[in-house]
């Protein structure tokens, strides 16, 4: 299974890419895909409390199943001005 990734704000900083293409062997919840994507728990538990996950452009909970050729973004809290 290929899962398309985008990254934004700090996650891009964070991960040092905007984009990314990762192979599954399964389908997994958005929530494990994303503490999958960290080598800390506590780090990767720490970003899940504020970032928000869109698949293929619409906005899901944690919850939702990440099929084949997905494309999944994870959403910091951004602010302009």
């Amino acid at each position: 299974m290929t899962v398309h990734v985008k990254f934004f704000s700090q996650l891009r900083d964070y991960f040092k890419t905007s984009e990314k293409t990762f192979d599954f062997l399964e389908p997994s919840t958005a929530e494990q895909f994303f503490l999958s994507l960290f080598d800390d728990a506590t780090e990767a538990k720490r970003w899940k409390a504020f970032v928000r996950v869109a698949v293929n452009g619409e906005y899901v909970s944690y919850d939702t199943l990440v099929k084949d050729e997905d494309e999944v973004a994870f959403v910091p809290p951004v602010s302009g001005g």
